[in-house]
């Protein structure tokens, strides 16, 4: 009767420690996602952050703005918050990587849509943008005037990923001819006001 009364003891008593031991996995793993330990990492260090203070008035047209610095050789993230300050939901803000002539663009609008493309080669009045992603909603693009984070990562001077408010939305390949970045917005209906709060770069 004794040696049959050691195994449930003995079960209750791994299963009390599987218990445990499950637990303070919990713990542990909530502990370090608070932390941030999971949360995705630019390349390189922050090596320049400012604030643009920059505000673009769009009505029914595209303003760019193009930043007098370059950015150095070599593996790099850039991240752009912005967001609507006032005016019509029907607006579109975003950043460019390359150049006045050929540039990559990433850009969201107030209604939740995101896009993502390359100018026109620069052969001819009538060439059209290259869609890589065409206006489309996505859940994680943040509506009306709440703050949209937009970070793009380039390795080997391509393009290889997109982040928006640090969700990934596109990975691949896009190379880019230089290394001047800027601001871009558009309006499609009334006018409104987008504002250009934040930039950081990161590279070694």
């Amino acid at each position: 009767m004794q040696s049959e009364d050691l195994v449930p003891k003995r079960a209750m008593r791994w299963l009390g420690i599987s218990a445990a031991a499950v637990l303070v996995a919990i713990a542990v793993s909530i502990a370090l996602i608070s932390a941030g330990a999971f949360d995705p990492r630019p390349y390189g260090k922050l090596a320049e952050s400012f604030g643009i203070d920059q505000s673009l008035l769009v009505s029914q047209s595209q303003q760019i703005e193009w930043f007098d610095q370059s950015i150095p050789s070599g593996s790099y993230t850039i991240r752009l918050s912005a967001n609507l300050a006032a005016g019509d939901l029907d607006t579109g803000y975003g950043l460019l990587l390359g150049n006045e002539d050929e540039y990559v663009g990433v850009a969201v609008s107030s209604l939740g849509y995101v896009t993502m493309w390359q100018s026109a080669p620069a052969t001819g009045d009538t060439a059209q943008p290259i869609n890589i992603l065409p206006w489309q909603t996505w859940p994680h693009v943040h509506p009306s005037q709440e703050n949209n984070e937009i970070w793009i990562d380039v390795r080997d001077e391509k393009i290889s990923s997109v982040r928006l408010n640090r969700e990934i939305l596109w990975q691949g390949s896009v190379p880019l001819n230089d290394k001047k970045y800027g601001i871009w917005a558009e309006g499609f209906a009334g006018p409104a006001t987008i504002d250009f709060s934040l930039l950081e770069l990161f590279f070694d």
